[in-house]
């Protein structure tokens, strides 16, 4: 799992890390020094479905806010002109 050495802190594991890089650590080794409030977890993003997956879940959308959540963090043209779209279907 990967951690980020917070602030004031380092961590040598097979090369030293400072503050605000992150680095791999077994589950209970990162218990250990979250714990100690030396490094934290990093959420990594979940993979991202790719285009058409997306622009079908747009088509979709039964609501603005469902095409607001589709829109979070999207920058892919296709999809964004899908979410527009729909927006307008929705609206009008």
């Amino acid at each position: 799992m990967k951690f980020e050495v917070l602030p004031g802190h380092s961590v040598v594991a097979d090369k030293p890390y400072l503050p605000g890089e992150t680095l791999e650590l077994s589950d209970k080794e990162g218990q250990r020094l979250t714990a100690r409030k030396i490094v934290k977890p990093v959420k990594e993003a979940p993979p991202r479905s790719n285009a058409k997956d997306t622009i079908r879940r747009v088509e979709a959308a039964e609501s603005i806010k469902d095409l607001d959540e589709l829109a979070e963090g999207e920058d892919r043209d296709t999809v964004l002109k899908a979410i527009e779209k729909r927006r307008a279907e929705l609206a009008g």
